[in-house]
């Protein structure tokens, strides 16, 4: 029997089905071939995408339920990760996905290198600081499913692996966005001259303030709040990384022995591949 109250702070005494995208409970709880706790939901119609749904446990909100669900929508529907890109999908390629990331971001920054050296008006070099942030909301929301849904993450190697690169990608996307304003920044004086902020000092910047080391050497100008504001954002975007990585490794070390075997496919690929056989 459906459970009528769904808002966020509902808590339950029996364990129910969420639909993030219904936006409904249901109150039979079982299986319907997927792993661990996601289960399909019973609205779902057969030309419509995956609904995924979480079972709420006893006395456990209907928040995260929702959260899951947008992370795992994103990455079921809208990440790159899962885009046909000219006939090829990445599928589970992690490894190639990382390295295109990667390149992109060190592309971002050779366009505001040329920008700069072109004397082009301020609003290019802004362009390729808009494409470097929507990188990073992909880093942000990517790995922080690792650890949402890291019951499913194909294994150990390759969530510490994202991780990594996501942290790596991280710095150097913030590295674009302050050589992008590189005039709001004051770098070392040496004989009474004033350094240019190059990409190379960007990125080493960006890695001194994630790591809160704060030599100093490299420091923002005052009365530049939009400077000021992203030292601030990549400050907090670290402490919330850091929670990431302990969270990942954390969960990885606690989880059950029983469940370790269903590492083996993320959730999305063993949608896909269901898909795929269904299909063929």
């Amino acid at each position: 029997m459906a459970d009528e109250d769904n808002s966020f702070g509902v808590l339950h005494a029996e364990p129910v089905i969420y639909c993030g995208r219904c936006r409904e409970t249901f109150g039979e709880v079982r299986s319907r071939g997927l792993l661990g706790d996601f289960v399909r939901c019973p609205n779902q119609k057969p030309e419509e995408k995956t609904h995924v749904c979480r079972v709420i446990k006893p006395n456990s909100g209907e928040f995260w339920a929702i959260l899951e669900s947008w992370f795992y929508r994103y990455e079921s529907e809208y990440s790159p990760l899962r885009r046909n890109w000219f006939g090829f999908r990445f599928n589970g390629r992690v490894g190639l996905y990382n390295m295109l990331r990667t390149l992109a971001i060190l592309l971002c920054a050779a366009l505001v290198h040329y920008a700069y050296a072109s004397s082009f008006p301020n609003w290019v070099r802004v362009v390729p600081a808009l494409v470097a942030f929507a990188i990073l909301i992909d880093i942000l929301v990517s790995n922080s499913s690792v650890v949402f849904i890291s019951r499913f993450s194909a294994s150990a190697f390759r969530s510490t692996f994202e991780m990594i690169f996501g942290y790596l990608q991280f710095i150097l996307c913030f590295g674009v966005f302050y050589f992008c304003y590189k005039d709001g920044f004051v770098v070392n004086l040496e004989f009474g001259k004033e350094f240019s902020l190059s990409y190379f000092e960007a990125v080493y910047f960006s890695i001194v303030t994630a790591t809160t080391l704060g030599y100093g050497d490299i420091s923002p100008r005052n009365g530049h709040w939009l400077v000021q504001s992203m030292v601030m954002g990549q400050l907090m975007l670290s402490l919330y990384y850091g929670a990431i990585i302990l969270g990942g490794v954390a969960s990885w070390i606690n989880e059950p022995k029983h469940l370790k075997p269903f590492r083996k496919l993320h959730p999305v690929e063993d949608i896909l591949r269901r898909k795929d056989g269904e299909e063929g």
